[in-house]
């Protein structure tokens, strides 16, 4: 028997389950995170995405960079100068 790792309801066929790989969250060490989900619980999912950047700033002398995430309308008004 499965069920979804977000809402706990089984699953009736493991054709209804969807993979879900979370890369990046504050509180992951640094390795993915892998869960399953009922496919309605993430249906309409890329109407809340939001449109990021991520970019790099390497300063001089600086052990390795510092890295950024923000919004794209954000990143647009600081790199627009």
């Amino acid at each position: 028997m499965r069920f979804s790792d977000l809402s706990g309801k089984v699953a009736e066929s493991s054709s209804n389950l969807v993979r879900i790989v979370v890369h990046e969250h504050p509180d992951l060490d640094g390795s993915p995170v892998e869960i399953e989900a009922l496919a309605a619980e993430v249906a309409g999912l890329e109407d809340t995405a939001l449109d990021l950047v991520r970019f790099e700033v390497h300063h001089p002398g600086a052990d390795g960079p510092e890295q950024y995430v923000m919004e794209a309308d954000a990143s647009d008004l600081l790199l627009s100068g």
